[in-house]
């Protein structure tokens, strides 16, 4: 079954008005997107922390990054992450082990890069490892391989002092 008989075909004066039609619902719905996304976006308060003012974030994850920072702060020297989150040390104004700072060392850094990264965090008398769970199920869920001589360090030689779900 067919609404346009056979051999039928829509008239080309009806293009233009078929056209604008389909524009009109198109920007109409964008614009509703937007301003849902900033009513969103405006009901929420900023992160506040050190280059985040713009960061609004609903309040249980606003409240467990605050949280993470603090405790970082208070109880660390040095901060490494799982998988690189750079972000922490803008927060925390910790530094990092090295220079070596990417989100996927574990895939991009050489065995002696990562050596580096150990010995420096086996120097540091607090060192501070955050750790996304979320992140590396995600991660593993897409077959990145996580693994290297710095995860297996982490792994025998840092324990969950708490974890916060958020």
């Amino acid at each position: 079954w067919s609404p346009v008989p056979a051999g039928a075909s829509i008239s080309p004066r009806w293009w233009p008005l078929l056209a604008s039609a389909i524009v009109a619902v198109c920007v109409t719905k964008t614009a509703w997107v937007a301003a849902t996304a900033y009513e969103s976006y405006a009901s929420r308060q900023d992160l506040r922390l050190p280059g985040a003012g713009k960061l609004h974030l609903p309040d249980s994850q606003r409240t467990a990054y605050q949280l993470l920072v603090l405790n970082a702060v208070v109880h660390g020297d040095q901060l490494f992450s799982l998988p690189g989150m750079f972000s922490f040390n803008l927060w925390t104004d910790l530094p990092t082990p090295t220079r070596k700072n990417t989100t996927l060392w574990f895939t991009l850094l050489s065995d002696a890069e990562q050596t580096a990264i150990i010995q420096s965090i086996a120097a540091a008398p607090r060192p501070c490892i955050i750790v996304q769970e979320s992140l590396i199920q995600m991660m593993l869920a897409s077959k990145v391989p996580i693994r290297g001589v710095l995860c297996d360090f982490i792994q025998r030689n840092f324990t969950v002092a708490f974890r916060i779900e958020g």
